[in-house]
Parts: C-alpha cells; sequence; structure tokens
C-alpha cells in the first residue's frame, strides 16, 4: 500500500513538471533549441526539428541537435 502511494505521488509530480515545463516553455520564452536561429531550420516541434541541409529534410531530435555541426545562423550572408 506505501508503495501505491509512493508511485501515485510521483506519477502526480511527473504530470505537474511536465505541464509546468510545456507553459513556459512556449512562445516569448527563450528558444529551446539552437535551430531556432539556424538557416537550415524548416519548422521546430516539441521534440525535434525539421532540418533542410543541403536539400534534404530530415527530422533532428534533441540529440542529434546537441551535435549539429551543420548550424549556420540565419543573419550570416
Amino acid at each position: 500500500m506505501a508503495l501505491l502511494r509512493i508511485l501515485l505521488v510521483g506519477a502526480v509530480a511527473y504530470v505537474a513538471y511536465r505541464l509546468f515545463r510545456s507553459w513556459f516553455s512556449g512562445r516569448g520564452a527563450r528558444p529551446r533549441f539552437k535551430c531556432a536561429t539556424c538557416r537550415n531550420c524548416k519548422e521546430i516541434f516539441d521534440d525535434g526539428v525539421l532540418c533542410v541541409f543541403e536539400g534534404r529534410e530530415t527530422f533532428k531530435n534533441e540529440t542529434h541537435i546537441a551535435n549539429c555541426p551543420d548550424h549556420e545562423t540565419a543573419g550570416r550572408g
């Protein structure tokens, strides 16, 4: 019974954390991915981005984004 209560409290805390995080990562907040300033970024999603590098569309998750060697600042000419 005690284990069930601990699991329930943990689940509630996890859901609250996810809701809190989603509310404050919306518009007006600091960009979650560095791709927000990249000229190769086509679209940003909650779990990654759609990257169009060298004419190929590729979905990149957080790990790919962290290791991305193709980041090009949009302001650069």
